[in-house]
């Protein structure tokens, strides 16, 4: 059963431009993507990077649904750990 909709960014993967959209989560590998300000660069194949206020996710286009991208996300990584991490990178590097 999908979630509700959360506004997220999308960007093709390495270097496009972000796109605002809405998420619905279809289960834990896959989301379809609404509402997005231009989805002609978002072609089956591509990767992309889903930026939202929990999570950062990376994936792959599946297809277009009626007005919707279907994604297939690989990789999720919750912002909080992500966080930590920074947090504990930046301490070890040199200054």
């Amino acid at each position: 059963m999908a979630e509700l909709s959360e506004e997220i960014t999308v960007r093709r993967l390495p270097d496009g431009e972000p796109r605002s959209g809405s998420l619905e989560r279809r289960d834990r590998r896959h989301f379809l993507i609404s509402n997005l300000t231009d989805r002609s660069e978002f072609e089956a194949g591509y990767l992309i990077e889903i930026q939202s206020e929990k999570a950062v996710y990376l994936g792959q286009v599946l297809g277009q649904q009626e007005s919707s991208l279907l994604i297939s996300v690989e990789h999720a990584l919750n912002r909080v750990a992500l966080t930590e991490i920074e947090k504990v990178w930046q301490g070890r590097q040199p200054a």
